[in-house]
């Protein structure tokens, strides 16, 4: 998910806002993946909502496996 998270911060868009990539926890990596990732706005506020930084992750990760298949 880091790995995620520097490949969105170079984007050019992205890049514009200067974001700090050094992520220590959990919760600021689901945070900024939340906030960064381009999905449906009632998703991402969904997201941005909880108070539980490892569901935030774990929707975030069956959201991305979504995508893959």
């Amino acid at each position: 998910m880091k790995t995620l998270l520097l490949q969105l911060l170079d984007h050019p868009h992205i890049a514009r806002l200067k974001l700090d990539p050094v992520v220590e926890d959990m919760g600021t990596l689901g945070y900024l993946l939340a906030q960064l990732l381009p999905i449906e706005e009632n998703f991402k506020f969904e997201l941005l909502k909880m108070t539980q930084p490892v569901l935030r992750m774990e929707r975030l990760m069956a959201l991305l496996e979504q995508y893959s298949q």
